[in-house]
Order: structure tokens, then C-alpha cells, then sequence
């Protein structure tokens, strides 16, 4: 490439297509940047700039990152939830949270006839009680649920 149509530096990076970049001008070096990672789920991206190196790390998302990306819905259909506890690991079905309930008649209403379930009803904190399950547990129930 000629003196005359390489691109002048300005200060900005200078794009150039293909394998072979244009020769730089007198005094000057490319300085190569790391292929730019892919970050997972719960990761990002951060852009390192040094005087040894200009490229990215991967680092984790903090818990709070994680929750404001991915909130808790406050609430789901009953046929969302109803299909996320019985495509579960171990399946829970209909018939064994009405034997939770037990004679509870109340709660056995809400649950039969709710036609959404709210995360902050006490019906759920109990029945995630009686199934040993986390808060975290539920949350996540909430999420999957919700992308059906």
C-alpha cells in the first residue's frame, strides 16, 4: 500500500479488511487486540487496556447483576407453573400438592381455582416450605415458568 492511500492516524483505530494489515507509518506499530471472547449467561465482558496489553477478560456477574437481568416475575399463569413443577427432575404433580394442603380447605380452593399464581402469596412460601425448596429454588421456578 502506498504512502499516499494509507489511511492518515488520527488517534482512532484504523479498520482494515483482510489478512494483512497496511503497513503503518514510519514510527508507528500495530498494537494487536485479543480476539474478543463470548461471555456466558451470568458473565461479561471487560475491555483491558494497559501498556502491556489492549483486549477483554470475562468476569462473573455479581448476584445483584444476575437478579436485575433476570428478574422474578410476581406472578405466573397456572398452566405455567403447573408445567414447570411436573417437568421438573422430580415431577411435582397437581395431586401431591392438594395432599400438601391437606384439609386446609381454604388453600385448597386457592390452589384448584387460582388462575395465576402470585410469588408473594403465602400459599407459595408454604408449599416451597413443605418441599424443602429455597428461596432461590422458587425464584427460578417463577423465571422458567414465566418463558413458557
Amino acid at each position: 500500500m502506498s504512502a499516499a492511500s494509507r489511511p492518515k492516524w488520527d488517534g482512532k483505530p484504523i479498520v482494515f479488511q483482510g489478512e494483512n494489515p497496511p503497513t503503518p507509518d514510519e514510527g508507528q506499530a500495530w498494537v494487536p487486540i485479543e480476539d474478543r471472547p463470548t461471555a456466558g449467561e451470568n458473565q461479561r465482558l471487560v475491555r483491558v487496556l494497559t501498556t502491556e496489553r489492549d483486549g477483554w477478560d470475562v468476569v462473573d456477574l455479581t448476584p445483584e447483576e444476575i437478579a436485575a437481568k433476570n428478574p422474578v416475575p410476581q406472578s405466573v399463569t397456572r398452566r405455567q407453573l403447573l408445567l414447570i413443577l411436573a417437568s421438573l427432575e422430580n415431577p411435582i404433580l397437581p395431586a401431591m400438592i392438594e395432599a400438601m394442603i391437606g384439609d386446609n380447605q381454604i388453600g385448597l380452593i386457592e390452589f384448584q381455582n387460582a388462575g395465576s399464581f402470585e410469588r408473594s402469596h403465602p400459599l407459595v412460601a408454604e408449599l416451597a416450605t413443605a418441599l424443602s425448596m429455597s428461596t432461590e429454588d422458587v425464584d427460578n421456578i417463577f423465571r422458567q415458568a414465566s418463558k413458557l
